[in-house]
């Protein structure tokens, strides 16, 4: 429910209880926020200043698709950002985990998202006064009422529709908590179909490689290819990041053909033939390439984190990097046409000419 804050034109008992109905002073002058919320908005502001916000927007949900049921999508764009910059791509309230078998973990900490806060006005004495005359909440009826003419309205009928009996104000901002997906534990989330099909996915078809796309809650693996199962999952619509996974799929193939398969885990020599495939094949399809994130990929498996490292790293693995590439470029020329849904991303690689 809104939090609402209520005001009356004259006082006015509580047939409930016996006493006047709680009142408070009509909004003048600017917004009344709560401590809270001005302390939300002003990081919302920094994130503004430092220049920050670009980078923030990549991970805001835009584009819906018909499955993906969050609650996020009822929600402004403004608090859209603000569930990114605390960390998650899933926030809800407590009943709406439970309704999915999930549970917030004990001595959780909420995040916070912004939701105005209200005062209502009758509208009808409101133009026969020529000025704003104010409603009172009754808080055992549950009702807002007009002290002039008596006027009742229960909250759940109040739109503020400028023709409706009851209009309201917005008199500031509170927030509202909400818990992370990676904050629970329970049943795994449902499946989603992406809203963009990625450029290559008729390359996993062609191998008979199954595509899910089931968020990971601890949000530990955006991505990640079974040899076992042959099928890659995703918890992103990112291209690059399945490009990573139809490389560890391409290097896989070229492995078994010399008798051999991929290490489990994270390998270091594994992991940096897939990114810098995926980085490649970025640039290729008009996708803006990670290279600075390549790069910091690779350092962390390096041996000492240190950039000469890195350049031996990538170095090192640069004819099987080759080799994987080659592979999925072939099968991608040969390969059907893209299922439907077909956007812009998916079209053949751009050829660059020298100037």
């Amino acid at each position: 429910m809104q939090d609402l804050l209520v005001s009356g034109a004259r006082p006015r008992t509580d047939a409930a209880r016996g006493r006047p109905l709680k009142k408070s002073k009509p909004p003048r002058g600017r917004l009344q926020n709560t401590a809270l919320a001005d302390q939300i908005l002003k990081k919302l502001l920094k994130e503004f200043e430092a220049g920050r916000i670009a980078k923030t927007m990549r991970e805001v949900p835009f584009i819906r698709d018909p499955g993906d049921d969050r609650p996020c999508w009822n929600w402004t764009l403004k608090n859209r950002i603000l569930m990114v910059m605390q960390g998650t791509f899933d926030a809800r309230n407590i009943s709406q985990w439970n309704s999915l078998r999930r549970s917030v973990v004990a001595n959780t900490s909420a995040i916070y998202i912004i939701k105005p806060r209200f005062v209502y006005l009758c509208t009808k004495c409101s133009k026969e006064k020529k000025r704003s005359v104010w409603m009172a909440y009754a808080k055992d009826s549950r009702r807002f009422e007009c002290g002039t003419c008596g006027l009742s309205c229960e909250y759940a009928k109040i739109d503020g529709a400028p023709e409706s009996a009851v209009g309201r104000r917005i008199r500031g901002y509170g927030c509202q908590p909400e818990f992370r997906v990676e904050d629970t534990v329970g049943e795994s989330l449902p499946e989603y179909r992406p809203a963009v099909i990625p450029p290559l996915a008729d390359v996993a078809a062609k191998w008979d490689i199954g595509i899910k796309y089931q968020t990971d809650p601890t949000r530990r693996t955006m991505g990640s290819f079974s040899p076992e199962t042959n099928s890659i999952t995703l918890g992103t619509e990112n291209a690059g990041i399945f490009f990573h996974e139809i490389s560890h799929a391409a290097d896989s193939m070229l492995l078994k053909k010399r008798g051999k398969k991929l290490k489990g885990g994270q390998d270091p020599v594994q992991e940096a033939v897939a990114q810098l495939s995926s980085c490649v094949l970025c640039e290729m399809y008009g996708i803006d390439p990670p290279k600075e994130y390549t790069f910091e990929y690779l350092r962390q498996y390096s041996r000492h984190g240190r950039d000469d490292e890195v350049v031996q790293l990538a170095l090192a693995v640069l004819e099987r990097t080759g080799a994987v590439l080659e592979l999925v470029l072939s099968a991608a020329s040969g390969a059907a046409s893209p299922p439907s849904r077909r956007g812009p991303e998916q079209q053949a690689p751009r050829r660059r000419t020298s100037r």
